[in-house]
């Protein structure tokens, strides 16, 4: 699966690996979603876990508070938690949709696959270099989690 990042800063690019092999509607439907989506999902997390760090605040205080102030504590961190909540049940249900869209975006095809006969050099040129720098996003992508392995060696 290609990773959700490089789809969402590269989203003009994957269009135009897709379409050197194969490209339907449907593909370029779930390649939209994801670039769309993934942002919103992204952003969703965040608010989630800016939440989640006030909420902390919010306990932090409260050994410390007189019992007024403990009521008004108390409160807040359950508005805190219900928002926290209903951010979480938008960020799942959407994760889970991207997620499907992800499964049905194909790899890149490796540079060194054979393209559809008729095409001008020139053509040629533009689709293998097209094809060079869709792998060379995704390796880059994933270069961290191969030297995370090789240290493991």
């Amino acid at each position: 699966m290609l990773p959700r990042k490089v789809i969402i800063e590269n989203y003009f690019t994957f269009i135009e690996v897709m379409s050197i092999r194969s490209f339907n509607k449907e593909l370029l439907e779930n390649i939209w979603f994801v670039s769309k989506n993934g942002k919103k999902a992204q952003e969703l997390l965040t608010d989630i876990e800016l939440l989640k760090a006030s909420k902390n605040i919010v306990s932090g205080k409260f050994a410390k508070a007189s019992k007024e102030e403990k009521e008004l504590l108390k409160e807040e961190s359950i508005d805190i938690g219900k928002k926290i909540e209903e951010k979480e049940i938008i960020w799942k249900a959407l994760e889970k949709e991207i997620q499907n869209a992800e499964q049905k975006i194909p790899n890149v095809p490796a540079v060194d696959i054979p393209l559809r006969d008729g095409l001008s050099e020139e053509e040629l040129k533009y689709k293998k270099l097209i094809l060079s720098r869709a792998n060379r996003l995704v390796f880059e992508e994933n270069d961290h989690v191969l030297k995370a392995m090789m240290a493991l060696i």
